[in-house]
């Protein structure tokens, strides 16, 4: 068991029943565990309290954010050997049916964000760091990435509209306008 000065929470997310939350475990560990000193974890505990349960047992995971659905949990997932790498990972709630969604060669899948029909993720892929570009992708094994940005800019956050249409993002350094801006992309 650890103690409370060697683990924290990150990222928590509320199922859409409210029964859930999902959230980044942090644990400090040793040297020879990580390169980072730290390892991050999906896990889940009810939202009356208990102990957690976790998805995810590489030590190198982030950002989950449930479908409104309530049926899959989205995730990111650093590269074992790169720290900038990272792709896009889902698990169902049962934690029986997990796969990866992205494989990019290099660079870094952030910001995951479910359509609220349940059915596209988009996120933030950055080659390197501070060039972000909005993309999108089905929720099905082997589905094809579509980028929707190709100018790089920095992307602070971005959202789905309520219908799946669009998606609102905030960036700065995006056609031509320094100053942080919302971008309705289609």
């Amino acid at each position: 068991e650890l103690t409370s000065s060697q683990w924290g929470v990150w990222e928590p997310d509320w199922s859409p029943d409210g029964a859930t939350i999902a959230f980044t475990m942090i644990r400090n560990v040793s040297a020879g565990e990580s390169t980072f000193g730290q390892s991050h974890h999906i896990a889940r505990i009810p939202a009356t309290g208990g102990t957690p349960e976790f998805y995810s047992i590489t030590g190198r995971e982030y950002s989950p954010q449930w479908s409104p659905d309530g049926v899959w949990l989205a995730y990111t997932s650093r590269d074992d050997t790169l720290a900038m790498a990272a792709d896009l990972w889902v698990v169902s709630a049962d934690g029986e049916t997990k796969y990866q969604l992205t494989n990019f060669p290099t660079g870094s899948v952030n910001n995951p964000r479910w359509s609220p029909n349940n059915q596209s993720i988009s996120f933030t892929y950055a080659q390197n760091s501070g060039n972000h570009m909005v993309w999108m992708i089905n929720n099905q094994y082997g589905a094809t990435p579509i980028q929707l940005t190709y100018n790089a800019s920095l992307i602070l956050d971005i959202t789905w509209l309520p219908d799946s249409s669009h998606i609102i993002t905030t960036m700065r350094d995006f056609k031509g306008l320094s100053e942080n801006r919302l971008w309705k992309v289609p």
